[in-house]
């Protein structure tokens, strides 16, 4: 069974069937985690090397070694895939939970064990991550846990309550695309008909559950009880990964079989995990590129419009089906093409679907109505269904599909179709006082985070009233958190003075190039405005510090973030063309489409004005 597209599964599935610029000096340390960046420490840090906890404590949470009040950068990624996702078991990806926990920490694990030439590569993590979230699909975990087993043939399921049914055996055995997809509509309508499969949901809920606790290190590794909420409404993405802030979780996952709205699945949390006071949780909306809007469709019934701005405080702006920041019609900004797929940029159809439409649409609803239900933090993740998170270098990518494309030929040639045009995914850097389920959770709910396209730059925004030189601090950000600035994700009224911003930058292995400042606002004539603002670095740059006085404060509300741009190295599939040239020569000639270079990336949370 060969698929090109990892969502071919889910899109043929009806689930609703189924219920001015300065630059400042380079002398400040970089921050640094046990997975974080190469140079030195964060400043003020207690324990550079994240050790373990000390006595004392942050509400109620014991200290760690590290901790740092002016935060530290904690690498992590929010949504991956293992073998309980029905598509990856398909794939035959057969790591577990467990196994991907495991691999972020540095662990050796085979892409695609079942796959027909006897599985795929090695593969291990270049620098472990600080953080997971394992975001199994919800809506088939009956069929990826109760008919699904592991390389040594033992079911996933100990009860084996549906393991033994035709559908089942159809399931694990042949690989055909029109079997699969038969024996999925079979164990959902037939097999799991008067709620057998319900056990079999619980179970695999619990065992996601108990891989997250036992893989859980504080002040080394934090983990986060989540998963996938599927949607897809005629072959459009309506997918969100739910993360909770603690252990206190529904006995099931609120899936889009039993939630199949947006607001339902909200209103669901709302109602509690087993108390009254509602679940603690954040619904990240992934691929809005391939939404067409939905991602950002604004309720009309308050209740929902509240229940949205409590809980999709983060969006998922890159990953490895693509670049989801804009779509530039006009070609004004240029950098809007980044890893876009060729099949979803239409400007009329795909761009209300881009994080940036969505948050300048949050924008004038916030002018029209006074409240803005769109307050995005923005996160990166790969979506991988190898069970091998974080796994974003380009020059070792062993592709993302299982068995699909777990070959440079696979990846490459002329049959692998759009998988050529995927990419590594991206990561979330959280900005926390120190590396535990608490603090990360807690960096992500007040949208203190920035996205990279898979590459481990680091960076900061402030904005502030203060006239003085941030980028002199030795301390940095000290000055600026000591005079009140907001970090990104915040907010901050109009002032009497012109808003000042403030961004540093800490190289990966590249080079920094270029630093850039995206503004959207309401004019006052209401309509929806954007302009780029950009600096070119001084070539070879480790660090930058830019700040930008924003002269033109228009009266209505407006948001600002930064992109941070690479130098250009080789992309994953020019390094593919070197390993198998002949599986496309003319991609991988002199010029060739794959045979190519791009701008690694990092996006930081918007700050908001508020008029």
């Amino acid at each position: 069974m060969r698929r090109a597209h990892v969502l071919a599964l889910f899109a043929v599935v009806p689930l609703g069937a189924y219920v001015a610029f300065a630059c400042g000096g380079d002398d400040t340390a970089v921050p640094s985690t046990d997975g974080g960046s190469e140079a030195g420490p964060s400043p003020d840090s207690g324990a550079p090397d994240g050790g373990g906890a000390i006595d004392g404590g942050d509400g109620g949470v014991a200290r760690c070694g590290d901790y740092n009040p002016l935060k530290n950068p904690y690498f992590g990624d929010l949504h991956a895939h293992t073998s309980y996702s029905a598509d990856a078991y398909a794939f035959d990806t057969r790591n577990t939970p467990l196994d991907a926990y495991a691999f972020a920490r540095g662990k050796t694990l085979q892409v695609a064990g079942a796959g027909p030439d006897g599985g795929g590569p090695l593969t291990t993590i270049e620098k472990p991550l600080d953080f997971l979230a394992v975001t199994d699909h919800s809506e088939f975990l009956a069929v990826a846990y109760g008919c699904g087993e592991d390389l040594a043939g033992n079911p996933y399921d100990p009860t084996k309550t549906i393991y033994d049914t035709v559908a089942c055996r159809l399931f694990r055995s042949d690989r055909s695309q029109t079997v699969q997809l038969a024996a999925i509509y079979a164990v959902l309508s037939r097999v799991c008909d008067g709620g057998k499969c319900a056990p079999v949901v619980t179970s695999a809920w619990q065992k996601e559950q108990q891989a997250a606790a036992a893989a859980y290190e504080p002040c080394k590794f934090s983990t986060m009880y989540a998963y996938e909420w599927t949607k897809t409404n005629d072959g459009v993405t309506l997918h969100k990964n739910v993360i909770f802030g603690d252990t206190n979780v529904p006995a099931s996952p609120l899936d889009s079989l039993t939630h199949p709205t947006q607001e339902e699945l909200w209103r669901g949390l709302a109602a509690g995990c087993g108390g009254g006071a509602g679940c603690e949780a954040l619904t990240i909306p992934h691929n809005g590129n391939l939404s067409q809007g939905l991602a950002f469709e604004v309720p009309s019934d308050p209740v929902d419009r509240d229940n949205m701005a409590r809980y999709q405080r983060l969006v998922e702006i890159f990953q490895h089906k693509g670049g989801s920041e804009c779509l530039s019609d006009d070609g004004s900004d240029p950098d809007c093409a980044f890893e876009l797929l060729p099949d979803n940029s239409d400007p009329a159809r795909d761009k209300p679907g881009y994080v940036r439409e969505g948050l300048k649409k949050g924008l004038g609803v916030r002018a029209a109505s006074g409240k803005n239900p769109l307050m995005m933090g923005i996160v990166g993740a790969t979506d991988g269904h190898n069970g091998t998170p974080g796994n974003t270098r380009e020059s070792t990518w062993p592709g993302h599909v299982g068995s699909n494309d777990d070959t440079p030929a696979r990846r490459i040639g002329p049959a692998a179709g759009e998988v050529g045009t995927f990419n590594p995914g991206g990561l979330t850097v959280a900005w926390a006082e120190q590396n535990t389920r608490e603090s990360i959770y807690a960096a992500l709910k007040r949208r203190e985070t920035h996205a990279t396209s898979g590459t481990r730059v680091l960076v900061r925004m402030f904005q502030t009233f203060d006239a003085g030189d941030a980028c002199a601090d030795p301390a940095f950000p000290k000055s600026l958190v000591d005079k009140g600035a907001v970090p990104m994700g915040g907010s901050f009224k109009s002032g009497a003075t012109a808003p000042r911003f403030v961004i540093r930058a800490w190289k990966d292995q590249a080079p920094l190039a270029r630093v850039d400042v995206v503004k959207a606002w309401v004019d006052g004539a209401g309509a929806l405005k954007e302009k780029v603002v950009q600096r070119a670095l001084p070539a070879a740059s480790a660090t930058a510090c830019i700040t930008w006085q924003d002269d033109d404060p228009t009266p209505g509300p407006a948001l600002y973030y930064a992109r941070v741009l690479e130098d250009p190295t080789p992309r994953w599939s020019a390094y593919d063309c070197a390993r198998a040239p002949n599986a496309n020569p003319a991609g991988c000639a002199d010029g060739g489409a794959l045979r190519t270079m791009i701008q690694e990336r990092a996006w930081t949370s918007p700050i908001w004005r508020e008029p």
